[in-house]
């Protein structure tokens, strides 16, 4: 692991609907695929429930 972004989502311009402390940890590699800005999407409700199954 190359570090570590801390990103904090708040309020309503963060796109925020139910107000609380938001925080991502994102680890990152050298040659990870991941660039700044990125857009707020939507994510794949099937992809959603899978992990919640395995975390549950």
């Amino acid at each position: 692991m190359a570090g570590v972004n801390l990103l904090n989502s708040w309020r309503i311009g963060r796109l925020q609907t139910v107000f609380h402390f938001h925080v991502h940890v994102i680890p990152r590699c050298k040659d990870d695929p991941l660039r700044r800005p990125w857009i707020p999407a939507e994510g794949d409700p099937g992809e959603i429930e899978a992990v919640a199954r395995e975390l549950r």
